[in-house]
């Protein structure tokens, strides 16, 4: 699924998209994804520290805005989208891909030779099973 997610996150970011994830892990994270986990939760408590916190102020660990622009976040993205509660990328304000507490299963509303490709490319980098379900194929 990270292979996937990558090569999908690359492309939100080829055409100006945006990304967030909850940083609120629901299954045990590997090394790897712990990494990116923690890096990216010091960033966000970096950004508003606990004593700044107001009431309005929403929680700095939900909906991280990933920084498209530097690959280190887009690949903290594909480690994490799918192992977090919620992930999310949007293409003009429409969201394309979506994740909720699941490392099996991600929502993506792209056209279908889009998908096709992203997946190829996946499978190309060594992503071995994946599944796609596409409407009205």
């Amino acid at each position: 699924m990270e292979v996937f997610l990558g090569r999908l996150i690359d492309y939100v970011a080829s055409v100006d998209g945006q990304a967030d994830v909850d940083l609120i892990d629901h299954v045990s994270l590997g090394d790897h994804a712990a990494e990116a986990f923690d890096r990216l939760r010091a960033k966000a408590s970096a950004r508003f520290p606990v004593r700044n916190w107001l009431p309005q102020r929403t929680d700095p660990f939900m909906a991280f805005d990933i920084d498209l622009g530097d690959e280190r976040e887009r690949a903290a993205f594909a480690a994490l989208a799918h192992r977090t509660i919620n992930a999310e990328a949007r293409i003009g304000g429409r969201i394309v891909l979506h994740t909720v507490e699941s490392e099996e299963l991600v929502y993506v509303d792209l056209a279908a030779v889009v998908v096709h490709r992203l997946v190829a490319e996946a499978g190309s980098a060594g992503a071995a099973t994946l599944r796609v379900e596409l409407d009205g194929e």
